[in-house]
């Protein structure tokens, strides 16, 4: 908090400088590789990773973004530098300050470094390319070669819907309504409190188990549920039904408002740590390209009716997009 000035001349520098040495990258690709295999021995890790194997077709989400024991290896310092080259960009990214600042003084004390790295003249950013995702998965499930480990002792399901989004033919109000929506669904149709919920769980679905939470990326993203189960087909038919019933027949206002105030609680509770409340201003800012989306989010979220959420939704999550791991 000493020296503020200074000390984001020195984060600029360390952003916008690739400073790789050959025998670190090295060292680096081996340290990733070791990341990698941690994750594969984690099994929540792994039945995700699986999932999104399932889920997409084309898109780059079908593949872990730290890479692969086979591409992790493949992959050059030249290519890493590249990649800099090419996203790391004043024009690709957004700066959140947070706290009581001078802007003119950190506009000013940006500007300087940028010109002192060369980076100061406007380049526009990358072109956006939408990848060609269908709507449909991969593979329904793996129900019939389902992964098995020594150290799992009850059966696990990961089920979840995809959905995609193409920022290129959409205000960043359309994009907002749509992740929104998928977020008050997820938590009307499977939160903790929701009507629904109960109902799976006289059903047999194990409630101490049983999570459900969304996912928003920039072109894509996920409604994940997840529980402990014996009977994987029975569990599978719950959910379907569940968004079956949603998408023809709406959800009611009753639970789209409790499902908003879960959220809005939620939003309170994190925004009170400056770190969850700048990583709001970040996410939003991936998926608009507008960190100021976090505040327009908040605004949508209180006043976005339960016709509309209904009306979106429809549009939104297709049974097709449905896997099961």
């Amino acid at each position: 908090r000493k020296n503020p000035m200074e000390n984001l001349k020195i984060m600029v520098e360390y952003v916008f400088t690739p400073y790789i040495p050959k025998d670190r990258f090295k060292e680096e690709t081996g340290t990733i590789l070791d990341e990698e295999k941690m994750y594969d021995n984690n099994p929540d890790a792994k039945q995700s990773k699986e999932w999104a194997k399932q889920a997409f077709v084309k898109h780059g989400a079908k593949f872990p973004v730290i890479g692969t024991q086979q591409t992790i290896p493949q992959i050059r310092l030249k290519d890493v530098l590249s990649m800099h080259s090419t996203f790391y960009r004043p024009s690709n990214m957004n700066l959140v300050i947070v706290g009581k600042a001078d802007i003119k003084d950190v506009e000013k004390t940006v500007q300087e470094k940028l010109d002192s790295l060369g980076k100061g003249n406007f380049i526009p950013p990358p072109e956006e390319v939408i990848q060609e995702e269908p709507s449909s998965v991969e593979i329904k499930d793996n129900f019939d070669n389902p992964m098995k480990r020594k150290d799992i002792k009850r059966s696990n399901v990961l089920a979840g819907w995809k959905y995609l989004v193409d920022p290129t033919k959409l205000s960043n109000e359309d994009i907002i309504d749509i992740h929104l929506c998928v977020m008050i669904v997820r938590c009307a149709l499977f939160g903790a409190g929701s009507k629904n919920r109960e109902d799976l769980v006289k059903n047999g679905v194990d409630d101490r188990t049983l999570v459900a939470y969304s996912e928003n990326f920039r072109t894509e993203g996920m409604i994940h549920v997840k529980a402990d189960t014996e009977d994987h087909n029975k569990f599978r038919n719950f959910l379907l039904e569940s968004m079956d019933n949603a998408l023809k027949n709406g959800i009611t206002e009753e639970e789209i408002e409790y499902a908003k105030n879960s959220l809005l609680t939620k939003q309170d509770t994190d925004n009170e740590d400056v770190i969850e409340f700048c990583d709001g201003f970040a996410r939003w800012g991936v998926v608009t390209g507008d960190p100021i989306a976090f505040f327009r989010a908040r605004e949508r979220l209180e006043n976005i009716s339960a016709k509309e959420v209904n009306q979106i939704i429809k549009k939104v999550i297709k049974q097709e997009g449905f896997t099961c791991v």
